[in-house]
């Protein structure tokens, strides 16, 4: 079943019954200071919590949140529209010749500040060893590049 809540791709997103197991069955409030997509506030909605706060640094996650969450409801037919829109584009968008891709890859690649040399990493730790020089620096003094890894299709 397709919801709103599952129409925009959000990195984190958990399961609203993964929540809904965590939630005591009777909550009077719920804060949650990450809101990212919604999903700790649209389980309490469906679990009756009596307050909801919500709140997050990105502006996108606020929108989307009080977007999805608000109480003016689409009908059935504007809401399948929306969906059937939203299914076109991805498929028009998402693909190269005859493949759908299903996710791309990104590399974060570094280029240290001290010898030059230039390596790829998966996580930014608070401070980064050159893989040549085997310098430390605090990620800031590197210089950044996201380059394309690989992409996987269907």
């Amino acid at each position: 079943m397709i919801t709103l809540h599952n129409i925009i791709k959000f990195w984190a997103r958990k399961p609203v019954s993964l929540m809904l197991s965590e939630f005591p069955m009777k909550a009077h409030i719920v804060a949650d200071p990450f809101c990212g997509s919604g999903t700790t506030g649209f389980a309490a909605i469906i679990r009756g919590v009596d307050r909801v706060y919500l709140s997050d640094i990105s502006s996108v996650s606020v929108f989307i949140t009080s977007t999805l969450l608000s109480k003016s409801m689409l009908s059935e037919g504007i809401f399948s529209r929306f969906v059937d829109f939203c299914n076109d584009l991805e498929d028009e968008l998402y693909r190269i010749k005859d493949y759908k891709v299903s996710y791309a890859v990104w590399m974060t690649e570094l280029e240290c500040p001290k010898c030059g040399y230039r390596f790829e990493v998966r996580k930014l730790f608070s401070e980064i060893r050159c893989r040549n020089c085997h310098s430390e620096f605090p990620p800031r003094y590197f210089l950044f590049k996201e380059k394309l890894s690989r992409i996987y299709v269907e």
